[in-house]
């Protein structure tokens, strides 16, 4: 069985990010040797065979649950259905790290960690949280009501106060052993979801869902900020103790 491969998705139109992504990865010598998986949700011919000349594996995903309208959703949502399954997709790999397509790795040692925090702890993955981000002070801000509603409709008012207590676990990066329990609790969590709501942020409500109810059994390596850097959450005030952080050049950074 191969040790790792690092896994991302895309359609056509955001193929331009993924081409970034995997140029990205290629350029760093800590990163290139690992395999490559992608997740083909409406690629071109054409670009299917770029990737594939590039090294990577393409492979198509089943809509891995089954709800009403499904073959009208966009097909991000085909995507991020296909999480909880990667395992399934690439069955000759122990470790899985999947990396968004719009993550810009400015700095290998931070994607690195997913490798390694697989590896040693069977699921790494990061936090939203840092002192640049706004959601950590109050109970209103918009981002934190979204998250809050999405957790309202999939699971119902106590979970979703207990769960908005929480960090919210960011489901765009993660590194986890293909036997890890999260995986089958994660796509237990995202079925119940889509039997109530198909909402764009059901895999990461549900992801957040399974971590935390079962936190002795799931019990993640949670990894600092800058492994994945939400750059459209953290603050843009100008003051230097918060820009400090913003232009500090050594993360893995979400670019949308």
């Amino acid at each position: 069985m191969a040790k790792l491969i690092l896994v991302s998705g895309s359609d056509a139109a955001y193929f331009p990010l993924l081409k970034d992504w995997l140029t990205c990865v290629k350029s760093f010598g800590e990163l290139k040797h690992y395999d490559i998986g992608i997740l083909n949700i409406g690629l071109t011919a054409d670009q299917v065979d770029w990737l594939k000349g590039h090294g990577a594996q393409v492979v198509v995903p089943d809509w891995e649950f089954d709800f009403s309208d499904r073959e009208r959703m966009p097909p991000v949502l085909r995507a991020m259905a296909a999480k909880p399954a990667l395992p399934k997709y690439f069955p000759r790999h122990e470790l899985i790290v999947w990396l968004d397509a719009d993550i810009w790795i400015q700095d290998p040692r931070y994607a690195l960690l997913y490798c390694v925090g697989a590896e040693r702890y069977g699921l790494a993955i990061t936090p939203e949280m840092d002192r640049t981000y706004p959601t950590l002070f109050g109970d209103t801000h918009p981002v934190l009501l979204q998250h809050h509603s999405a957790y309202y409709q999939c699971y119902g008012r106590q979970a979703a106060d207990f769960l908005i207590a929480c960090p919210i676990i960011n489901s765009g990066a993660f590194g986890m052993h293909r036997d890890h329990p999260i995986w089958r609790k994660w796509a237990q969590r995202l079925s119940e979801t889509y039997s109530k709501a198909v909402l764009f942020h059901a895999e990461q409500a549900a992801l957040n869902y399974a971590v935390y109810h079962e936190i002795e059994v799931t019990w993640p390596h949670l990894l600092p900020a800058l492994a994945n850097w939400t750059a459209r959450s953290a603050c843009r005030c100008g003051r230097a103790s918060c820009a400090s952080w913003w232009s500090r050049p050594c993360r893995t950074i979400r670019s949308a």
